[in-house]
């Protein structure tokens, strides 16, 4: 699972962030954190508009990002724009304030950092 490609809805998203390496969990999704008012045609099947979702998933493991601090700057160049291509990702499928907190992460890698100089900051 991958969210940044936006393959996972957004309440999978959320849960998963909470659970430990190891662990099970059964998620219900109630409708405006799956697919909300739309249909939505999945690999096995086609899930109606306001649909309840549940999910069995396994945290078998995961990736955790580094933070700001940890990373170097051309790191933090990299770092903003993934957040950035995520955050364009999300605007053309018009989720707006997922797209906003992808864009507010981008500028948070550079914004308070003295070692950008302005072309960098540009560059990010």
């Amino acid at each position: 699972m991958t969210s940044m490609t936006e393959q996972v809805i957004h309440g999978l998203d959320k849960a998963v962030k909470t659970m430990k390496k190891g662990e099970h969990a059964l998620i219900t999704i109630q409708p405006e954190y799956a697919f909300g008012s739309s249909e939505s045609q999945q690999e096995l099947a086609v899930v109606p508009a306001n649909s309840t979702v549940y999910y069995e998933v396994e945290m078998v493991s995961f990736m955790k990002e580094k933070e700001s601090w940890e990373m170097n700057t051309p790191e933090k160049i990299e770092a903003a724009g993934k957040k950035k291509e995520e955050g364009n990702a999300l605007f053309k499928a018009g989720k707006y304030e997922r797209a906003s907190k992808r864009y507010e992460n981008a500028v948070r890698f550079i914004d308070y950092d003295s070692s950008f100089s302005d072309e960098a900051k540009k560059q990010a």
